[in-house]
């Protein structure tokens, strides 16, 4: 019981009520449990509805080795007179000879579909109706050839499927896509009813749009338990995209010769539209009043996310062009779903860090822990970041908080107080066996089913609407450190198309026991806790632990500051710290890579000079440089921040100055007020052998590249804004060709620019440094660096070489 509880207290998502797999109704058998519809082989019924005919073909002679019982229903031809036979006994010469050209033209993989219409073709077929075949491969490698009436697709229907698609694309957030994209199926298709499920990760799902027709009952806003649909039919609907059923009282037509039980190579009609479909489910059709049914997958990161389900009163037959259509429709809407759900995860991330970024700062001497209220003086704030003043309520959803640092608890909320917070956190911490140096978590949203004690010691307080809680234990330091969050116990009420916890007993579906409306109130249990939200408040207890340290170092380095190292004290704390953010170069087969980060001498400020080189899925190599204006931390955090963005982004995009519209993009979309130099390019092989590199760049200073040889060559096309001047500029690229035995070389403007040299003349020194320097990638760097910085550094400057072997 307290799984589906906890199931019930995450908003629920989709799930299909009709699939293939429901009790066995009358006359099938008797009870038919959920294991025994697992086991169901769904995908090898041995036969097909007969609003078409189908056909088993060898692919390397296209000779027949199964065909459907109504055949001549539809080429004239008795099955058992084409079993053995050439492909062209059936379709006729010109008919093979076309699909064997469409099997030749697609040697692997799915064919088709191929369309073809028999009327048309010459051979020795008696047709007798118009007719449309479609071809693919089984997933044994065999072919399937099935035919169907033709039935006439509207011109007009089949000229808006890319308008449908435009329309799709435009939708402002994911609820009206789901609601446009029900809207669309319903156009094409004609159905009176269309629905989308959306599933939970317990797999029970909801109807989250709904398109009907005038008169029909709605369905809109029920839940439905995973047990509806049995796992080979959610692995069945992950796999096809569509589904159809024309007449749920079909007469399945078996294929010839019959397939025998234990058979060592069933035929498998996965992607078949014909195929035949559990009689069970059949029969659950018929008594819901269903006698047609189209469905459609939506698969988001390769598991189903939900369905798209289309039903109608009276048989229904959707043209092939339609369907084509529809399929397109939901692949349209898995990849929108997809992209959405990205973005915003990674919207999400980014505003975490900025959040946690901006707490962890205002932690400081004498008591840090004040830091954690966000209630802080914000006047003079020179940090640039634009968020201040952040708490540990604004981290994540919660309707209290409350931490210990270094000796003093801090509360806020009201909820509950320093005292309750303390004894709370003891007792989560003694519970789990956390102590000094570990930080196991403590998450639950009812504290009364799950922790009796913790709830006994808040009922004692007097804090009984706490249901929620999660803790964070302090790893290293004082072993009572800690961050809590708590919430509120919420009463919801969830509508079930049925009882979920309810079991079949009889013999006889009754659709109107099935979905009759079922309310659960569901108490004493919180908003449950998300995933990413435990992940949030782990990453920001880390962050803290470091502040929490560095502040100790902080403190040693006030007290050496009476003697004369006290400079070189706070440098070198400020130079690992830099260096602690920026990557280790990785080993390439065909690159060699050498980089260096050196501090300014006259400061000891951490900067926002970066680098990067990683691999993209495609195999060719991301190279970036940058510079973040300002010093110090939020430099820095910016900086963290926008390596990382990019790095999503190239992951995404192909066109470098398409990554950097998006880091633009998010930028401005956050208000980071930092201005941002970017350099980024993708290196990959050409036809010849050679590397090509293309590359935007957002204002930072040209790379130079050296030839084979010698010679130098600044690369300044593809040159626009800096990052955070506007999104409304869009960013250029360029593409160069690196031969063998060229090197490149990046660099930030600490390299070039002195207080008696301009960028100007310090680039011009630079060529004639890397002109003249070794063509070792290590020798190289160290002798740039030594030309052009050999003295006191008045900048921190960072340079990347890559050498093309």
């Amino acid at each position: 019981m307290s799984t589906r509880l906890s199931r019930l207290g995450i908003p629920a998502r989709p799930t299909d009520r009709f699939a293939e797999v429901i009790p066995t109704p009358a006359g099938v058998g008797g009870s038919t449990d959920v294991t025994e519809c697992d086991r169901e082989p769904i995908s090898i019924p041995g036969s097909i509805q007969p609003h078409g005919a189908l056909l088993v073909l060898d692919e390397q002679r296209l000779l027949i080795e199964r065909a459907s019982g109504n055949l001549a229903d539809f080429v004239g031809v008795q099955p058992f007179a084409v079993l053995g036979a050439p492909l062209s006994r059936a379709v006729g010469q010109e008919g093979a000879a076309l699909i064997e050209a469409a099997v030749a033209g697609q040697p692997t993989g799915r064919i088709g579909p191929v369309l073809l219409d028999l009327a048309g073709l010459a051979g020795d077929t008696v047709v007798a109706r118009p007719c449309d075949l479609t071809l693919h491969r089984a997933p044994d490698g065999r072919l399937i050839l099935e035919i169907e009436e033709a039935l006439p697709t509207p011109v007009t229907k089949v000229g808006t499927t890319a308008n449908a698609l435009l329309r799709l694309q435009a939708t402002p957030d994911l609820t009206s896509l789901l609601q446009q994209t029900v809207h669309e199926v319903a156009e094409l298709t004609g159905f009176p009813r269309v629905m989308l499920y959306r599933f939970n990760s317990e797999g029970d799902g909801e109807v989250v749009a709904e398109q009907i027709a005038p008169g029909t009952e709605s369905y809109l806003g029920l839940h439905y338990p995973g047990s509806d649909i049995p796992r080979q039919a959610r692995e069945l609907y992950r796999r096809q995209w569509l589904r159809v059923i024309a007449d749920s009282g079909y007469t399945p037509s078996p294929l010839l010769p019959v397939q025998q039980a234990g058979e060592v190579n069933p035929i498998d009609l996965s992607h078949a539209a014909l195929r035949s479909v559990s009689p069970i489910h059949l029969q659950y059709l018929q008594n819901m009043g269903v006698a047609a049914s189209m469905s459609m997958s939506i698969v988001v990161e390769d598991q189903l996310w939900g369905l798209i389900l289309c039903h109608g009163a009276a048989p229904h037959r959707v043209p092939s062009a339609l369907r084509t259509a529809c399929e397109q429709i939901a692949q349209s809407v898995s990849l929108q779903v997809e992209f959405r759900r990205t973005t915003a995860r990674l919207a999400a991330d980014l505003r975490a860090q900025h959040l946690r970024t901006v707490l962890v700062d205002q932690l400081d001497d004498p008591s840090p822990a004040f830091g954690l209220l966000g209630d802080i003086d914000v006047e003079g704030d020179a940090s640039g970041s634009g968020l201040t003043g952040i708490g540990l309520r604004d981290i994540i959803d919660c309707d209290s908080a409350a931490g210990r640092l270094q000796g003093q608890t801090v509360a806020s909320g009201g909820l509950l107080d320093e005292v309750t917070a303390d004894r709370l956190a003891a007792l989560l911490r003694a519970r789990s066996g956390s102590g000094s140096g570990s930080a196991a978590s403590t998450v639950s949203s009812s504290v009364r089913l799950d922790l009796p004690d913790a709830a006994r010691l808040l009922h004692d307080a007097g804090a009984d609407d706490i249901a929620g809680v999660l803790l964070v234990p302090l790893a290293g330091g004082a072993e009572d450190n800690y961050l809590l969050w708590v919430r509120r116990a919420v009463e919801q009420t969830v509508n079930w198309a049925g009882e979920p916890t309810a079991k079949h007993q009889s013999g006889s579906l009754s659709p109107r026991a099935s979905f009759a409306l079922w309310r659960e109130k569901v108490r004493d249990h919180a908003q449950p806790w998300e995933q990413a939200e435990v992940d949030v408040t782990v990453t920001l207890a880390e962050g803290v632990t470091s502040r929490l340290r560095r502040l100790d170092e902080m403190a040693l380095v006030a007290t050496a500051a009476r003697n004369a190292n006290l400079f070189q004290r706070e440098h070198e704390i400020a130079d690992a710290l830099q260096r602690g953010m920026l990557p280790d170069l990785p080993e390439l087969p065909d690159l060699t890579l050498s980089a260096s980060y050196v501090s300014a001498s006259e400061s000891a400020e951490v900067g926002g000079d970066w680098y990067d080189v990683f691999t993209l899925p495609d195999g060719s190599i991301g190279i970036a440089m940058g510079d973040v204006t300002g010093h110090d931390l939020s430099a820095a955090a910016a900086m963290g921040q926008l390596r990382s963005v990019l790095r999503s982004y190239a992951w995404e995009e192909s066109g470098p100055e398409q990554v950097l519209d998006k880091v633009d993009a998010l930028v401005a979309g956050f208000s980071m007020r930092h201005l941002a130099t970017v350099f980024f390019g993708r290196l990959e092989r050409d036809e010849g052998g050679d590397m090509l590199l293309r590359y935007a760049n957002a204002g930072h200073l040209p790379p130079v590249l050296r030839h084979p040889d010698g010679t130098v060559t600044l690369l300044e096309d593809g040159l626009s804004v800096l990052i955070g001047v506007g999104v409304e500029i869009p960013h250029e690229s360029a593409t160069c060709l690196i031969p063998a035995g060229s090197t490149l070389l990046l660099y930030t403007d600490g390299l070039v620019e002195q207080r008696d040299r301009g960028v100007s003349e310090g680039i011009d020194q630079l060529c004639a440094a890397v002109a003249a320097g070794p063509f070792d990638a290590d020798a190289l760097r160290d002798h740039v660096l030594s030309s052009m910085v050999p003295g006191r550094r008045e900048d921190d400057t960072a340079v990347l070489v890559v050498h093309v072997r």
